[in-house]
């Protein structure tokens, strides 16, 4: 086999879309379908994804009610998010307006921010679970269960190489549990 240069960059779904369409990418992992037609988009893992909290603002929503969100802080990544912006249509939804929302460059940041009780977040219920054996954090049932099917995207038209197609059937194959 050639020599092979495998790059793996955290991106926004935005630029991983622009970078698969601009033949800059050979593959995307994004957290959703796109539906273009110019891109096949083969999934890969669903992810469950919940809205989370410190033990006082989740028992504060059970006992109040989620309106009560309307007076705390949304943490995310980021409007460019995919995360973000689902979790202000599902909170527009359940009547909740997002008055200050703070961005951080990380999931660990958010998680920390979120236990300490600074806010609430939209989270991969996945990358939680150490924090809600523990109680750190805990999940606020108001919304109905949300996923997202992540996929490895490519454009209809690159032609891949064979260690491109090793490469893809590799991710195609890989058991996710």
């Amino acid at each position: 086999m050639p020599n092979v240069n495998l790059c793996i960059e955290h991106g926004a779904h935005q630029e991983i879309l622009k970078g698969v369409l601009d033949y800059e990418l050979d593959f995307g992992i994004v957290p959703e379908n796109t539906n273009r037609h110019e891109l096949l988009f083969h999934p890969i893992l669903e992810e469950t994804i919940v809205f989370a909290a410190s033990q006082t603002i989740a028992q504060n929503v059970k006992k109040l009610g989620a309106h009560i969100l309307n007076d705390q802080l949304f943490i995310s990544n980021g409007t460019s998010c995919l995360y973000h912006t689902s979790a202000i249509d599902v909170l527009k939804q359940a009547g909740i307006t997002v008055k200050d929302a703070l961005e951080l460059p990380s999931l660990e940041m958010v998680k920390q921010y979120v236990g300490c009780g600074k806010g609430y977040a939209l989270i991969p219920e996945i990358a939680i679970r150490k924090e809600l054996e523990t109680g750190e954090l805990q999940i606020l049932s108001f919304a109905p269960k949300m996923t997202f099917t992540h996929g490895l995207i490519t454009h209809k038209n690159r032609e891949h190489s064979v260690t491109s197609k090793v490469l893809q059937s590799a991710f195609m194959d890989f058991d996710h549990r």
